[in-house]
């Protein structure tokens, strides 16, 4: 994990609809610094998520019921959405480290899990469940 400090701040992300609160079955697909997540976010829709310069990812726990103990838990953190942490203390060390331009740092928390990362940007499709989803996550990556 990391630590924050009192610059970081917790917003919900409007690109994209909050994942489902019941079963979201979130998908990682990540090739050489781009990353792809996909999430169902209600009845027959899947939320695909393109980090096209990602420079770190996390995912795994906390779950749901264990998000308290999250570093952003008491900034907004919340179970079963999608945020972005504004003036990351994350972002700021991977940018000082890198020396690079300005990084953003994004959230989406699960019932089972949660997943992060630092990305230069995101791009946000919505798709009907019954289009498939890898295959797609798939072409986005490697096109």
């Amino acid at each position: 994990m990391y630590d924050i400090d009192s610059r970081d701040r917790v917003a919900v992300l409007d690109l994209a609809p909050p994942p489902d609160s019941g079963d979201p079955l979130p998908i990682v697909l990540a090739k050489d610094g781009a990353v792809i997540l996909s999430y169902v976010a209600g009845r027959e829709l899947t939320v695909v998520a393109t980090f096209p310069v990602c420079a770190a990812t996390l995912f795994g726990e906390p779950r749901a019921k264990s998000l308290g103990k999250h570093p952003l838990a008491e900034r907004g953190l919340k179970p079963h959405g999608a945020f972005e942490v504004k003036d990351s203390s994350w972002a700021r060390a991977l940018e000082a480290r890198d020396g690079t331009g300005r990084k953003k740092h994004f959230i989406f928390t699960f019932r089972d899990s949660v997943f992060e990362c630092v990305a230069n940007d995101i791009g946000v499709e919505l798709i009907r469940e019954d289009d498939d989803t890898i295959k797609l996550m798939s072409k986005r990556l490697y096109k």
